[in-house]
């Protein structure tokens, strides 16, 4: 800072006083730009924030005597901070405190309420959790307690069909919207809390923003839609109203996103080789293999707090975060 204001006070000397000779004023104002701008760069990087993860704890699931577990394919916190996960081999949804301690579980395979044919994505409304169940071509819904709420999409009654083929993703926001991410026909839908389609966007082919592959939705306190697409190796971003603002390319060396989660401003997304976060002046740092040795599937964050899912545990982390 010293530096930048240095920089003005010979910029002012140089043009407020003209007995300097007009070549040495050349070479003066030459010297004084590139110490200006050097000046601004390096107040700039020293206000960068520096993002660290600390870890805190390791998940392992379920009790021994309650069957194998893993690996863990999708993360949500309740508001609580108790944490729900979606793991594969037993189709179910495992709860676990805020301190790590086992709670409960709920699903297995099936097509009735309160079961799944291939659970793939979790996410909260209020304190219902909502699952969206891609091979089922449907949305399983539960209260915090895992009480069966009911089927948004095909039932054993056809009357009931909604329009999902494939929901690979469900996602919430503070102020009410849901969205569903139909990787069938790659599109994105918003739906009300009644499961009633009200408009769709991001559609197959539609420009940049048309979805390829699609892996996961999640929405930001401030209303921004973030769909990991791993065909096109990016976040794409989209405001409420499904307008596009902006594409996140993934840092990873890996196809592309699996797994994103929003904290305060801050973009996480991982898959096959780590971890990375955006800041939200779009500077990105990278956790590669020697942090995370085997794929992670997904990512959910709360507060300070980032759970991750690497193979058939859950890893906990403070994220910290320093101002240089």
């Amino acid at each position: 800072m010293r530096l930048y204001f240095a920089s003005l006070r010979l910029c002012a000397r140089n043009i407020f006083f003209p007995e300097y000779k007009t070549a040495s004023k050349i070479v003066l104002s030459f010297l004084t730009i590139i110490l200006f701008f050097h000046a601004i760069s390096l107040n700039n990087c020293f206000a960068e924030e520096k993002i660290e993860l600390v870890l805190v704890d390791t998940l392992h699931g379920l009790p021994s005597d309650l069957g194998q577990f893993g690996p863990v394919t999708a993360l949500v916190f309740d508001p609580d901070g108790s944490l729900y996960a979606l793991e594969e081999t037993g189709r179910r949804i495992i709860h676990v405190s805020n301190d790590g301690r086992y709670l409960a579980q709920a699903g297995g395979f099936g097509f009735g309420e309160g079961a799944f044919h291939k659970p793939a994505d979790i996410t909260m409304v209020g304190f219902e959790i909502w699952v969206s169940d891609v091979l089922g071509g449907r949305i399983v819904r539960f209260d915090r307690y895992f009480a069966p709420l009911g089927i948004f999409g095909k039932t054993l009654n056809e009357d009931d069909y909604l329009p999902f083929d494939r929901p690979v993703s469900v996602a919430h926001s503070l102020s009410g919207d849901i969205i569903v991410i139909e990787s069938d026909r790659n599109e994105a839908l918003l739906i009300d809390d009644e499961g009633r389609l009200i408009d769709r966007f991001a559609e197959y082919g539609e420009s940049e923003f048309g979805l390829i592959s699609p892996s996961r939705a999640e929405i930001s306190s401030s209303g921004i839609i973030a769909i990991a697409d791993e065909g096109r190796g990016a976040v794409l971003l989209f405001d409420r109203f499904g307008s596009p603002r902006g594409i996140r390319p993934y840092p990873l060396p890996d196809k592309g996103p699996l797994g994103i989660t929003w904290q305060d401003n801050n973009l996480w997304m991982c898959g096959v080789e780590g971890v990375a976060v955006f800041t939200p002046d779009n500077k990105s740092k990278v956790w590669s293999k020697e942090t995370f040795p085997a794929p992670v599937l997904d990512i959910a964050a709360q507060g300070d707090r980032l759970a991750v899912a690497i193979g058939n545990s859950v890893k906990i982390y403070r994220v910290v975060t320093n101002d240089h």
